[in-house]
């Protein structure tokens, strides 16, 4: 058996971002189409983290009810973000968000209307999404043509 070459361990990791991107794309698309109804903040804090850069996050939590039944959600935008500034637009950083949801604070959240636990604060912005494909893709393309320039 061949051993693994790093081509191979490149097209893996752009199948998987590829995939991931197509799958937070889709998420996306659908969340534009979602219902939304009121939701009250149950917790909210800034997480920061400090290993070789500094990092913050937004960690929220919030309960919304759908035919007498209460669902419960952490999500800020809907198929996930690699950028805070591209995630919600308007709001600078984490810490400069944490105001606008304190506690008990009452927000508009959108949901799937066949899985609500598939829920979102925000719907996101879709072309986002082409990033990690794109890349993927291109990852996969390099990869090949090394293979077969080479073997």
């Amino acid at each position: 058996m061949p051993a693994l070459q790093a081509e191979h361990l490149i097209i893996l990791i752009g199948t998987a971002l590829t995939a991931g991107g197509i799958y937070a794309y889709l998420l996306r698309r659908r969340a534009e189409r979602w219902p939304s109804t009121q939701a009250v903040i149950t917790s909210s804090r800034v997480k920061r983290a400090f290993g070789g850069s500094y990092s913050e996050h937004l960690i929220l939590k919030y309960a919304f009810t759908i035919a007498d039944k209460v669902y419960h959600g952490n999500t800020l935008t809907a198929g996930g973000s690699f950028s805070w500034s591209a995630s919600v637009p308007g709001m600078g950083s984490p810490s400069e968000a944490l105001p606008h949801y304190p506690r008990d604070a009452e927000v508009t959240v959108y949901y799937d209307p066949e899985k609500p636990w598939l829920n979102a604060l925000h719907q996101g912005n879709k072309q986002l999404s082409y990033w990690p494909i794109a890349i993927g893709l291109i990852a996969i393309i390099a990869a090949v043509i090394s293979l077969a320039v080479s073997g």
